[in-house]
């Protein structure tokens, strides 16, 4: 009986031994290195970030303001309550403002080397003209070419003046001209001033 405990505490020993060292091996390092490593999907942070882009002329064409800044990996930036001025060669500008947003990719086929934004969440598009009438167009989401000063959405969008309301699903506005084209459900009102 001594000789057969004496064979069975070391093969018991033996067998624990690689129990442990089969759970808490080489994987369970590995595990908890990813786990306390979390992997990184941005490259460049900022908060307040102001930012100014000129023209071939060396004037102002717009000016970019946000509470935050990310810039990803994959050459995009998130935006946390983007504001855009969109400066006209006549002297006006508009204002942009909205609770998020990114800054797509340029083109990589050199084609078109701005980068458009889409912005997301109570977007507001204003203006107010010289003699201090303002236009104001609302909306859920605006993809916007600040190169082009082009505005488009398939959503529902308001515009609102002092004598005109309209409601529209879907609008291109040209802000460098002022123009901007309703696509569908048109809907309007117009008050004599």
């Amino acid at each position: 009986m001594k000789k057969l405990t004496f064979l069975l505490i070391p093969g018991l020993v033996a067998i624990a031994v690689f129990l442990v060292i089969a759970y808490t091996g080489p994987q369970s390092a590995e595990r908890s290195t990813t786990s306390t490593q979390p992997e990184l999907r941005f490259d460049a942070w900022s908060e307040q970030m102001n930012t100014v882009l000129y023209n071939e002329n060396g004037d102002i064409d717009y000016t970019l303001e946000a509470e935050r800044q990310i810039h990803l990996f994959d050459d995009t930036t998130e935006l946390v309550q983007p504001l855009i001025q969109l400066f006209q060669e006549a002297g006006g500008h508009w204002n942009i403002v909205a609770e998020s947003g990114r800054i797509l990719p340029a083109d990589e086929s050199g084609e078109n080397p701005s980068r458009t934004l889409e912005l997301q969440g109570n977007v507001r598009v204003y203006n107010t003209d010289e003699y201090g009438n303002q236009t104001q167009l609302d909306t859920d989401f605006l993809t916007l070419d600040p190169s082009t000063k082009t505005a488009t959405t398939e959503s529902a969008i308001s515009l609102t003046t002092p004598s005109i309301t309209q409601d529209s699903i879907g609008m291109i506005a040209d802000l460098s001209d002022n123009q901007i084209t309703f696509l569908k459900a048109n809907l309007g009102s117009y008050v004599q001033p």
